[in-house]
């Protein structure tokens, strides 16, 4: 294992957010994880700061995606997630069947719902990548090989699966 290998997290360009860009008091709280169970997931969590009328909604851009299109929009995103209620001011939501051979590559999520005024809210455009994930937790002494593991999985799959 070598972190250089890796390029991690790639942040969201501003000139492409769009409509997509952070409510002010929208979300409390945002955060990612990572599931190793089955096939590579990123799971989202997200808490609302405002009365949610509806579904909360997650727009993922895959890197491909992210990269070919000027400006982010919700008929451009390559896959539209509902959140789950998961408990009175919770939401989550997952992205799944990440293949190994993007452990590298950025996914961009945005989360949004429309408030009890009807103001549409907006999480902002949250990156994140299971390298990044990996990298923080490579020297862990509970998650450490495995996230090397992942990490180096990912690596050689990439190396392997190239064009």
């Amino acid at each position: 294992y070598d972190a250089s290998l890796f390029t991690g997290t790639v942040a969201a360009d501003s000139s492409k957010i769009g409509a997509f860009a952070a409510t002010a008091s929208g979300f409390s709280k945002k955060s990612a994880t990572v599931s190793f169970e089955g096939a590579f997931c990123i799971n989202y969590y997200f808490k609302p700061d405002r009365t949610v009328t509806g579904n909360v909604t997650l727009y993922v851009w895959d890197a491909e995606t992210y990269n070919n299109v000027s400006t982010l929009t919700s008929a451009n995103s390559s896959q539209i997630i509902t959140a789950s209620k998961i408990d009175a001011n919770t939401y989550a939501a997952t992205v799944k069947g990440i293949a190994a051979k993007n452990v590298d590559k950025t996914v961009y999520v945005a989360a949004v719902y429309t408030d009890a005024n009807g103001a549409t809210c907006s999480s902002g455009v949250i990156a994140y990548s299971l390298s990044t994930y990996c990298m923080k937790h490579a020297t862990s002494a509970t998650m450490g090989t495995l996230a090397q593991a992942t990490a180096m999985y990912g690596y050689y799959a990439a190396q392997y699966f190239a064009n």
